[in-house]
């Protein structure tokens, strides 16, 4: 469903303001499928403000330009992540989903940092040179189990912190490498099972299913070390507690962040700038409301506006060059407004451009809602000074009497009380 703005032109009248009420009801009503919302570019005057009094209608949404907007362009998250999360779970749904960056939120759902592909490729290659290391980033024994698939045997004391091994060597030669508080996986070697709990390892994995002795469970549960088994082999178990870090421990916490009516060419730069080229678009509350992404800066959709009163670009709103103009509905000259494809263009010399709104319902057998009606009207003999200018057309007159009868009132008495309120 697209968002299509109805305004009329800078420092808006009574027909501007009403036609552009009056025909975004009339297309949305037409027209389920898109969302039409009635825009002014300026406050409203005292004539205005009267109308929309006895209208019982509200004035139309201020927009200062039609330029596209963060909110514009951005996209949903496929994948978000709390952080705690660990890396593992958060790493497959990135690559179900194919998402590049991902939102990190804290308890309350407010933004924390991101996580993007290139944290975990640089994670994957620092831990590739150099022996893992958990020291600065304890992990939580329920998260390795998960990511393995394991079973605990022995609960111990804490979160598992430390550096990672992998134990292939004989029981002599471990007190030369190991530290207590690290994590070693071993597989069928009692003896070095044994070596590393004495060192007092944080956590002992048995891999490939190995059943301990109970020399080595007895062990483990005096000296309170995680001891769990993995169905999997020495290799892949390794390699898969390392995702079991929580991603907060490698989101960047500094991530670029916008807010949803910032102006897409102003923020531009600075998404080029950051190594995943996005920004996030946050709410009042910090909460993710959606990303700008590398993808959304090429040729975005445009914004979509219709013209109600005028078709000066001079007096329309500003960056209405950027903007896609699908219809002008107006009732003075054709104007030096350009487009960038064909357009449903309406210049018909009536007295207002809320004539040519009324005749539209009409034609469309559509009665307009009370509040619309009396918006249409007034606009009609606030352009034609009830009727009497040298505008006026047999058609104004015709329309501004059918409004009358539905609202059931007198038109020229309605349009003098008008006049006499607002000169007040």
């Amino acid at each position: 469903m697209a968002t299509i703005l109805v305004t009329g032109h800078r420092n808006p009248d009574l027909d501007s303001i009403g036609s552009a009420i009056g025909y975004a009801e009339l297309r949305g009503r037409l027209d389920g499928g898109n969302e039409y919302v009635a825009a002014r570019l300026g406050e409203v005057n005292a004539q205005t403000a009267w109308a929309l009094e006895r209208a019982g209608a509200d004035a139309p949404v201020l927009v200062d330009h039609v330029k596209l907007r963060a909110r514009d362009v951005m996209r949903p998250f496929a994948v978000t992540a709390f952080e705690e999360d660990p890396v593992r779970g958060v790493g497959l749904a990135m690559a179900e989903h194919a998402a590049d960056v991902v939102p990190v939120l804290d308890a309350e759902g407010a933004l924390a940092g991101v996580l993007s592909e290139r944290s975990l490729a640089r994670r994957y290659i620092r831990e590739s040179q150099d022996a893992s290391d958990f020291s600065g980033r304890p992990v939580r024994l329920e998260a390795v189990c998960e990511v393995l698939g394991a079973e605990i045997l022995v609960t111990g004391d804490g979160d598992v912190s430390g550096r990672l091994w992998v134990l292939a060597m004989k029981a002599a030669a471990l007190r030369d490498i190991v530290r207590e508080g690290d994590v070693a996986v071993v597989g069928d070697l009692p003896e070095s099972q044994l070596a590393a709990v004495e060192l007092g390892v944080d956590l002992l994995v048995l891999s490939n299913g190995t059943r301990p002795g109970e020399e080595v469970l007895r062990a483990a549960r005096e000296a309170r070390v995680n001891l769990i088994v993995s169905p999997l082999d020495s290799y892949v178990s390794a390699r898969m507690i390392q995702l079991a870090v929580p991603v907060g421990r490698l989101m960047d916490r500094e991530p670029l962040t916008v807010e949803p009516d910032d102006v897409l060419d102003d923020v531009t730069p600075e998404i080029l700038d950051v190594d995943y080229r996005a920004a996030v678009v946050l709410d009042e509350a910090r909460r993710p409301l959606g990303l700008v992404g590398r993808s959304a800066l090429v040729a975005p959709p445009r914004r979509q506006v219709i013209l109600v009163d005028h078709a000066e670009e001079a007096q329309s709103a500003p960056g209405i060059e950027q903007a896609e103009i699908v219809e002008i509905l107006d009732h003075h000259h054709i104007g030096s407004i350009e487009t960038h494809a064909p357009v449903r263009a309406t210049f018909d010399p009536v007295g207002s451009t809320a004539t040519l709104v009324a005749e539209r319902f009409f034609a469309e057998g559509v009665e307009p809602s009370r509040p619309a009606a009396t918006m249409l009207l007034a606009a009609l003999l606030s352009d034609t000074v009830v009727l009497t200018s040298p505008t006026t057309t047999d058609r104004d007159a015709r329309v501004a009497r059918r409004l009358g009868e539905q609202l059931e009132l007198d038109v020229e008495a309605f349009g003098m009380e008008m006049f006499r309120a607002s000169s007040d």
